[in-house]
């Protein structure tokens, strides 16, 4: 199910008022927030016990203005730690937990400081598990003094090692047009051919695909493309990274920028297609990174065991 529209804000001391009626019992108070919560609490002293502020601490909210989640991004030596994350009994089931988590990642990563992200989570508490490894958190090995029935996650993100220049492009260049021949050429050895949909750079030309590129000085990164299906429905095309700057961050960047300029379109929806096999997983992991999720297929494609269909809800 794909999760309603939502925004994070920061919290206010007051939003405890209601967040702490979800944790109904001691059991879970001490889940949520630690042995140091006191049960049942008052929302002044446990914004004080959790260190409440709002560079740290984050309410998810609805349109209406709906208190839907919250959440912590603590500052560590290795990067950002989340923490206290909990969603609205009266919500769970739509997508939230992953939606909040996303929220919490993308709010740190826009400090500039990338690293690890950590998180800790019950071993029994199987729905939380699995929305973290769907975003690509993995097991660590326990820190001296944890508690046992306790696990550690870890997310590693990628560092932006290259200054992303964002344009624009005319498909004029021999350096966007050999890229885009690299592309094409790794996805039919990939995929059957029946089940290949990437766009060569004549048909990127086509009315209503915008191509742009991203460059370091006078290196091509990657590229990306945008087409319109409708007013309201935008899809990612012809996302590449060049093989000599894989893993330096270029796919994000050229993903946030698509998602920004879908949003300054109005679109009300973003989807992709991607491939099933094995050697799309990097790609499968940043798009869920970034809220993409599952969906039936889209435009004129068809159910095909050698794609995946993703799409997002946009604000």
């Amino acid at each position: 199910m794909t999760a309603p529209s939502c925004s994070l804000r920061p919290a206010l001391q007051e939003d405890l008022q209601e967040i702490l009626t979800w944790m109904d019992t001691p059991e879970l108070m001490r889940r949520w927030g630690g042995p140091l919560l006191s049960f049942p609490g008052s929302p002044a002293a446990t914004w004080e016990a959790i260190g409440g502020s709002v560079e740290t601490t984050f309410a998810l909210v609805a349109a209406s203005g709906e208190l839907l989640g919250f959440g912590q991004i603590l500052r560590r030596p290795w990067g950002f730690h989340l923490a206290r994350i909990v969603v609205s009994p009266s919500q769970r089931g739509q997508g939230l937990g992953r939606s909040l988590c996303l929220h919490l990642i993308e709010k740190a990563r826009a400090t500039g400081s990338p690293g690890v992200f950590t998180l800790n989570v019950y071993a029994d508490n199987a729905p939380a598990r699995a929305i973290y490894e769907a975003l690509g958190f993995e097991l660590q090995p326990p820190l001296p003094g944890a508690d046992p029935v306790g696990l550690r996650m870890a997310l590693r993100v990628g560092p932006q090692e290259e200054a992303c220049d964002i344009r624009r492009d005319d498909l004029d260049g021999p350096e966007i047009q050999a890229l885009l021949a690299e592309h094409l050429e790794d996805m039919q050895r990939i995929s059957p051919r029946e089940s290949v949909h990437a766009l060569d750079h004549s048909g990127l030309r086509a009315p209503g695909i915008t191509v742009w590129t991203a460059w370091s000085g006078a290196h091509l990164l990657g590229c990306g493309a945008l087409k319109e299906l409708d007013p309201t429905h935008g899809e990612i095309k012809s996302m590449r990274t060049a093989r000599a700057h894989l893993r330096k961050g270029v796919g994000s960047a050229l993903l946030a920028f698509i998602l920004r300029e879908a949003e300054a379109r109005d679109y009300a929806r973003l989807s992709l297609e991607t491939g099933s096999q094995p050697a799309f997983e990097p790609a499968r992991r940043l798009y869920a990174r970034f809220g993409f999720e599952p969906c039936p297929p889209f435009g004129g494609y068809r159910e095909d065991s050698n794609s995946v269909f993703l799409t997002r809800l946009l604000s």
